[in-house]
């Protein structure tokens, strides 16, 4: 396997004049098509009609009634109009922008994610013969040149979106820890990034107990990656994200159900999210201190593995009781988020994890749980994820979740009460962020989608790049 994932390539390009295969947006209560009654195509959100004249195909999306059309509408009306013309044999799209200086980027990002496919493991007959190669933005001459400036920030953060999602898909056998810690020092390799990968010995010797604990009873021993890229001033804020990569979650001696476990290659997604987030940084050239650290482990069952009640120490020396082995996620991510604080001492420290089902239970499968004590933070977070479609809402932590996580034999137990599982797991985690600005996402749900929309495929959704990057961008 090629750890440098590669996807196919799409050029993009912005077009003053709109050329064969094209997409328009159209409002509700636009002027009728000719020949098209209201029944036929509203123009309502998810509406579409495709048509022909002499040049080609003609795709209208629908995009709503409301006075100010979201950007993510325009988002998933792209991507579900991508989608819809490649299937149809299109090589070329064209999207018509509503107006002047309109806002390309969601045009561009999703038709970028709309046209992915996951198809590294299929036999050539199997695999997909209509293939988008060449996207084109039409915009008015005037904004030719701002138009390129979005579209280009859209290509890096639509491209790393789809790179993660790449990485997600890939199945645990090949996706081991070691690898997973090479596709990030491959990516580091191209984009210019200083990466640091900590291998079993040199875990053991600077004390990273969780992640060796977790990793024990696998075959496939477990990483600690760090990413650098201190590109900003020294005077400016640094930003740290963290992320949680199990590349496989069986639950360990306290074994998952088998429809549990199906879908355990997506634990990673976190530390994923952070792969992707470095690389659309990078690729833009933001002139900003960040950090990704990845804490990769496996979690299997073995005669090696760590069992309940064992006490672990963390990098830091604070102690976790261990109550069960599935909650595995807060524990690497306890060395991680130490190591974090300790040497670079950031000034808002972000984590990304598939942590609990809990949340899942809370907020479905759309909306990421928001755990932070910071309100400008919060704010921030939840409008950028109106705007990006990676969308989170708040929960708490904190206070009454601390009482029940406490330990007479260590310093936290690893479970709470099985009512607040996400709270419990947010409160476990801030206590090795200390004093640090600390922001826990619980991308459980929204990390992958059960099955295809009219927008994407079924499978790692990406969930976490653009609203970290764009977080950042903002910072």
């Amino acid at each position: 396997m090629e750890f440098d994932i590669t996807l196919p390539e799409i050029s993009v390009d912005v077009v003053p004049n709109p050329k064969g295969d094209r997409i328009y947006f159209l409002p509700k209560g636009h002027d009728p098509i000719k020949n098209v009654a209201e029944d036929e195509f509203s123009g309502s959100v998810g509406d579409s009609l495709l048509l022909r004249d002499r040049r080609g195909k003609l795709y209208y999306a629908g995009v709503g009634g409301d006075p100010i059309i979201k950007l993510d509408t325009y988002r998933k009306a792209s991507s579900m109009a991508a989608r819809a013309l490649q299937s149809k044999g299109s090589t070329t799209l064209t999207f018509v922008c509503p107006g002047d200086h309109f806002d390309v980027s969601p045009i561009v990002e999703g038709a970028l994610i709309g046209l992915y496919r996951y198809e590294a493991f299929l036999d050539d007959a199997a695999k997909s013969k209509s293939t988008v190669t060449k996207i084109q933005i039409a915009v008015d001459a005037p904004n030719l040149g701002f138009a390129r400036q979005q579209a280009d920030k859209a290509i890096a953060l639509g491209s790393a979106n789809n790179w993660t999602r790449e990485l997600g898909n890939t199945p645990a056998n090949v996706m081991t820890p070691a690898n997973l810690a090479k596709a990030a020092q491959s990516m580091a390799q191209n984009y210019g990034l200083k990466c640091t990968i900590f291998e079993e010995k040199e875990l053991s010797k600077q004390g990273f107990g969780g992640i060796l604990a977790v990793g024990q009873g696998s075959r496939n021993p477990p990483r600690l990656v760090v990413l650098e890229a201190i590109n900003g001033k020294k005077s400016q804020a640094k930003i740290c994200v963290v992320g949680k990569a199990i590349t496989f979650d069986s639950g360990g001696l306290n074994l998952k159900t088998g429809n549990s476990m199906a879908d355990m290659k997506f634990d990673k997604m976190g530390g994923c999210a952070v792969l992707g987030i470095m690389r659309a940084l990078a690729e833009m050239g933001t002139r900003k201190n960040v950090v990704g650290i990845l804490a990769i482990a496996e979690n299997m069952p073995s005669g090696n593995a760590y069992r309940p009640s064992d006490i672990i120490t963390t990098y830091d020396g604070k102690t976790i009781e261990i109550i069960n082995t599935d909650a595995e996620g807060r524990i690497v991510l306890a060395d991680a988020i130490a190591y974090a604080r300790k040497k670079f001492n950031p000034h808002v420290l972000i984590e990304l994890s598939t942590l609990t089902g809990s949340c899942m239970v809370a907020l479905g499968h759309k909306r990421a749980g928001l755990f932070t004590e910071d309100k400008k933070i919060k704010d921030k977070l939840i409008r950028i994820g109106e705007s990006t479609g990676d969308l989170v809402w708040p929960l708490p932590y904190g206070g009454e979740f601390d009482e029940d996580i406490k330990s007479e034999v260590a310093t936290v137990k690893n479970v709470g009460d099985r009512y607040g599982g996400a709270s419990f797991a947010a409160s476990f985690l801030k206590k090795w962020a200390d004093k640090t600005p600390f922001v826990h996402l619980d991308i459980a749900g929204p990390s992958y989608q059960t099955r295809s929309t009219p927008y994407s495929i079924k499978g790692a959704s990406g969930f976490g790049v653009r609203l970290v990057t764009e977080y950042v961008l903002e910072s």
